[in-house]
C-alpha cells in the first residue's frame, strides 16, 4: 500500500469516526428535545391544573364569603 492509500485511508477512518460520533451526538440532541417536549406538556398540564384549582379556591371563597 503506498503513502497516498494509507493516508486516504486513514482520512476515511477518522472522517467515519467523525460522522459516527456526529449522529450519537443528533441522537442525544433527538432524545433531549423530546423529553424537552414531554416536560413542556407536563408544564402545561400542571399550570392547568392551577388555574383549575385557583378557579376552585375563587368560586369556594365567593360562596362560603371566607377569605
Amino acid at each position: 500500500m503506498g503513502l497516498c492509500m494509507a493516508t486516504t485511508v486513514g482520512i476515511h477512518r477518522t472522517l467515519e469516526e467523525d460522522i459516527t460520533g456526529h449522529e450519537a451526538e443528533l441522537k442525544d440532541l433527538e432524545q433531549a428535545l423530546k423529553d424537552d417536549q414531554t416536560l413542556e406538556v407536563i408544564w402545561d398540564k400542571q399550570r392547568i391544573k392551577l388555574c383549575e384549582l385557583w378557579d376552585q379556591l375563587e368560586t369556594h371563597t365567593c360562596q362560603t364569603g371566607r377569605r
